[in-house]
């Protein structure tokens, strides 16, 4: 057991993850893991890694394994619900979600997390909310994307479009807030501003295969009108 070098190869990480480098963040993680088993930052930081390359089933599993070692680690908790959020379990994601706001209700993410949950249980008045207490703490793309999701789901497509262009404001390489407000114009009857919309989303992000549907499927319409 190293516990200086799983501190250093932690912090190593961190600076990968910040500069994009993920795949090389993990590594980093998963050797610090290696160095101190009983690092419980090191198992929540693996997690947030798998989290972000979308293995979210190993990510659940560092994040109960950080539990394991911390069980009043909040991050663990939000990890867990988010990641089973993306799994399409929101109401399992749920009970984590509560007992992380209830560790640490500073997280914006925790909130950010339960308002997509709720969204996905078609409880949207519900989930404004929550991205109201996230975008409180602090503004984010992904709280203000949820929020538009939300209003879209409630018929308000003048209130979503709002929330997906402050989506894009605070995320401009956030392929997903480019692909609601596409979404949005299209539901606006705006098929040319939401095609551009699905473009941008696919230039952030060229493996997003929603908005390359959702572009190909306007296109298809527009010949065929």
């Amino acid at each position: 057991m190293d516990p200086v070098r799983a501190d250093a190869l932690c912090r190593e990480g961190n600076s990968l993850a910040a500069r994009g480098r993920m795949q090389e963040a993990l590594a980093c993680f998963e050797e610090a893991v290696r160095a101190d088993p009983d690092l419980a930052d090191a198992h929540c930081l693996r997690g947030r890694a798998l989290s972000v390359l979308g293995r979210h089933k190993d990510a659940i599993a560092s994040f109960e394994q950080t539990i394991r070692l911390d069980r009043r680690y909040a991050f663990a908790y939000t990890g867990i619900g988010n990641s089973l959020v993306q799994r399409g379990q929101p109401r399992r994601a749920l009970k984590y979600l509560k007992r992380a706001a209830r560790l640490d209700s500073d997280d914006p993410l925790v909130h950010s997390a339960m308002g997509d949950a709720l969204c996905k249980l078609d409880r949207a008045g519900d989930a404004i909310k929550c991205y109201d207490a996230s975008i409180d703490v602090e503004p984010t793309a992904a709280a203000y994307g949820g929020k538009g999701e939300a209003y879209r789901a409630m018929g308000d497509h003048a209130r979503a479009l709002k929330m997906y262009g402050r989506a894009v404001g605070l995320g401009p390489d956030s392929a997903d807030a480019h692909h609601g407000r596409a979404l949005c114009l299209a539901e606006l009857g705006r098929p040319a501003e939401a095609i551009a919309a699905c473009n941008r989303a696919l230039k952030e992000d060229g493996n997003h295969e929603e908005a390359r549907a959702t572009r190909d499927r306007l296109t298809a319409a527009r010949r065929g009108a």
